[in-house]
């Protein structure tokens, strides 16, 4: 499908404007110079009562000015007014569906199901894709064929402000997208697109996992194939109250847990004894947050998982540590770090 231009596409409300409301890029060729059809790019919208953002998502990816592009949005029967907003633009999706699901991991293998593209990637309901984005990925394809492309991601408040570069630094390799305890282990999803033949053949999301399935899914592609990193941002992330990146470090520990575990035969004694290490701290020192946010419910949820990934004692000791080590902070008795502003 080719994109639609801004005046094809309903109206924006009255108090929008700038990209993608009042803003459009050149419609491309229909194609490429040597007369061959450009790569077709699947994106997936999984969705669930996101009304306030949608909208702005879907017009991010149809506002491309993209020759080939599929569109798909899996909505998990939301009660808001998302369903409203995604008949307005029933014309220009491949395929949307509203019906009750298991979560996102289910939601997004749903559309990987459906999609035929050279590159496929997913981009969540509350996120924009920038100008351009889908034209910059299609000629590093050309150039780059079945290897994984990945772009910086802008984080930013849902005010608008304190923004926030993340570059892809750690999928380079498999070894070092692994280690997840590595000093400067960044990385971020929605600026990642996926070659359809390795996605293909490794398959789709662990439906199991809900926070950390795209680090399962990446480990498995590194396996087979390879990586380029470019340095133009692609996407703006949206922080919101109810996203899942503030809504608890401890889940996202507890499944970087279990995916590393699946993959340890990679990794030699002291690289399992640094990656210990590093999660009985992060744990310590959630457990100390969260009974200063005095979140009894949170401290005891912290509690279960660690107990559960059977680390209890080494990080009550490691808190213990942690919190004599607060207490001769306060008394002066110990210069203040980046260890104890964790705890603040």
């Amino acid at each position: 499908m080719r994109c639609p231009t801004l005046t094809e596409l309903p109206p924006p409300p009255p108090d929008k404007t700038g990209w993608p409301w009042t803003e459009e890029i050149p419609l491309l060729p229909d194609k490429l110079p040597d007369s061959s059809s450009w790569p077709r790019i699947s994106i997936i919208t999984p969705s669930y009562n996101q009304g306030r953002f949608i909208e702005e998502t879907i017009r991010s990816i149809l506002l491309q000015g993209y020759p080939e592009l599929e569109y798909i949005i899996i909505d998990g029967s939301s009660v808001d007014d998302s369903v409203e907003i995604i008949h307005k633009y029933e014309p220009w999706l491949t395929y949307w569906i509203s019906e009750p699901d298991h979560g996102q991991s289910y939601a997004i293998n749903k559309g990987l199901n459906i999609t035929t593209g050279n590159l496929i990637a997913w981009l969540n309901s509350d996120d924009i894709y920038l100008p351009g984005t889908l034209a910059t990925i299609a000629r590093i394809y050309l150039r780059h064929p079945n290897q994984i492309i990945a772009g910086p991601v802008i984080n930013y408040s849902q005010n608008g402000n304190n923004e926030r570069i993340i570059y892809q630094k750690s999928i380079t390799g498999f070894e070092e997208f692994l280690k997840f305890w590595s000093p400067g282990w960044t990385w971020h999803q929605p600026g990642i697109f996926f070659p359809e033949p390795a996605l293909k053949k490794v398959g789709g999301l662990d439906s199991s996992l809900h926070f950390c399935m795209d680090y399962d899914l990446i480990l498995r592609l590194l396996q087979i194939t390879s990586s380029i990193i470019i340095d133009r941002p692609l996407v703006r992330f949206r922080l919101h109250d109810n996203s899942k990146t503030n809504s608890g470090d401890e889940f996202f520990l507890r499944e970087w847990i279990i995916v590393s575990k699946r993959y340890l035969s990679s990794l030699d004694l002291e690289n399992i004894k640094e990656r210990d290490s590093f999660v009985s701290r992060k744990f310590a020192l959630l457990i100390g947050k969260r009974i200063k946010q005095c979140k009894l419910s949170a401290v005891l949820r912290v509690f279960v998982i660690v107990h559960e990934m059977k680390i209890t004692t080494k990080v009550f000791l490691m808190f213990l540590g942690e919190f004599l080590d607060w207490i001769k902070w306060k008394l002066g008795l110990q210069k203040y770090d980046n260890i104890h502003k964790d705890q603040q």
